[in-house]
């Protein structure tokens, strides 16, 4: 596999400090009964793929930085067999941090007294790191991430980060600071793409680790 990628940067000390600001916040103690959960580094140069935020398990509540390339964990092969057929390394990053099973528990949050603040913190936090991981490529993998990105703001609506994409119209899809960008639905289980969108979004990232931003790039409409 070919390794542009340069030096591991430690997430901790991106926002470690953050984080634990946020879990100590009184008016979020409802929501963080768990601990957060963050991925140990990201590494510049990389496939960047984006979640919504890591399940629980009982195996690792006592960890807040975890290694996704150890291989322990099924849900991030898919990944893994991408990086093999590009020809790229990868890194993955949640945009939230607080372990949940159920996405629907999301949703549940922003219902409650300080629930939109306590997500809203947590996407700056995710935003730093985004911006420290500078991707080669981000495949966002989550509807519900999409949104929280910004790309299926309408007017002053669902807005959250407000990202700048740009649609490329000679690549064929939206760049963030001239990062390609694709978004997908999810890469395994039962709502995962079928293996001819699976195709496609591989031969899309090939072409786009050497393709030239183009200089007519469009807000999305």
């Amino acid at each position: 596999m070919e390794n542009t990628s340069t030096a591991a940067i430690p997430v901790e000390q991106i926002v470690g400090a953050e984080l634990q600001k946020i879990w100590s916040d009184p008016r979020f103690k409802d929501f963080c009964g768990r601990d957060f959960l963050a991925p140990d580094q990201v590494r510049p140069g990389t496939l960047l793929f984006v979640g919504i935020n890591p399940s629980y398990t009982e195996a690792d509540k006592h960890i807040r930085y975890y290694n996704a390339h150890d291989g322990q964990h099924p849900y991030f092969r898919p990944f893994k067999r991408i990086a093999e057929q590009t020809g790229r390394a990868w890194s993955h990053l949640d945009l939230l941090f607080q372990r949940e099973t159920e996405q629907k528990a999301i949703d549940q949050i922003l219902k409650k007294p300080n629930g939109t603040d306590f997500i809203w913190e947590q996407l700056q936090v995710s935003k730093q790191v985004l911006d420290a991981a500078q991707p080669a490529v981000i495949i966002v993998c989550n509807t519900k991430a999409r949104e929280f990105l910004g790309l299926d703001r309408h007017g002053n609506d669902k807005v959250w980060l407000g990202l700048d994409f740009r649609w490329d119209e000679e690549l064929g899809t939206y760049r963030y600071h001239d990062i390609p960008a694709f978004f997908s639905s999810m890469l395994s289980g039962q709502r995962a793409l079928d293996s001819g969108s699976h195709r496609r979004l591989i031969w899309h990232i090939r072409r786009a680790l050497t393709a030239v931003p183009s200089k007519n790039l469009q807000h999305p409409s």
